[in-house]
């Protein structure tokens, strides 16, 4: 089974998870999923190797801030990527993944279940891939199961970008006292699509942020 990872960028965080698998035959695009070009080149990419058992949905983008810092930019931007480019890639992978009887993993946040704090287009953006979830989950039943992911925190390039003294307050909110590693949310993706009798739901995996 090959593996196609979409990547906006060619840094050494978005690249990760090709260089650990490129010897199993990964295969990485370089496309601005926001383009349809760059969209058609990934579907295209993914659909010349056969049918596609899983697509996770996996890009995001933080835009913005609390309400006063809000504009048509930021809304409009996380829009598009947090919501729009996921239901645009499924739509182009839906026959085949019907084909395969796949499914598809959506990441939310957190910030979409219980709200984003000074993250309006955010967390607004992320609930409404919690929603556009259950709606995909009844338009592909029954032969694609379609669930998501809300994890808290994960280190990711974007998580470095907040300063320190701010990390390490979100770190100690957090019942197990540390943010996630990439991959932990990429083992509760796999394992979420190997569940073979759920469609339609989120899954919090958040180190008990939630809980506080």
């Amino acid at each position: 089974m090959e593996l196609v990872i979409g990547t906006r960028r060619w840094s050494t965080w978005s690249l990760r998870p090709w260089l650990a698998l490129k010897r199993t035959g990964a295969v990485a695009v370089h496309a601005d999923l926001t383009d349809s070009e760059g969209l058609a080149l990934l579907a295209g990419t993914a659909l010349a190797l056969g049918d596609v058992h899983l697509l996770v949905n996996n890009a995001g983008v933080l835009a913005g801030g609390a309400l006063d810092d809000v504009d048509d930019e930021a809304w409009d931007t996380s829009f598009q990527v947090n919501v729009e480019v996921p239901l645009l890639l499924t739509q182009a992978l839906a026959g085949s993944l019907r084909a395969a009887r796949g499914a598809v993993v959506n990441i939310s946040s957190t910030g979409g279940v219980v709200g984003s704090v000074h993250g309006v287009c955010y967390g607004a953006s992320k609930a409404a891939i919690v929603g556009l979830t259950k709606t995909l989950a009844r338009e592909l039943a029954p032969e694609v199961r379609v669930n998501c992911i809300a994890p808290g925190p994960v280190r990711t390039e974007m998580y470095q970008t907040i300063p320190q003294a701010e990390r390490d307050e979100v770190e100690a909110e957090m019942l197990l006292r540390r943010v996630a590693e990439p991959a932990e949310i990429a083992t509760v993706a796999l394992d979420l699509a190997g569940w073979t009798y759920a469609t339609g739901i989120t899954v919090v995996a958040d180190g008990g942020r939630v809980l506080l």
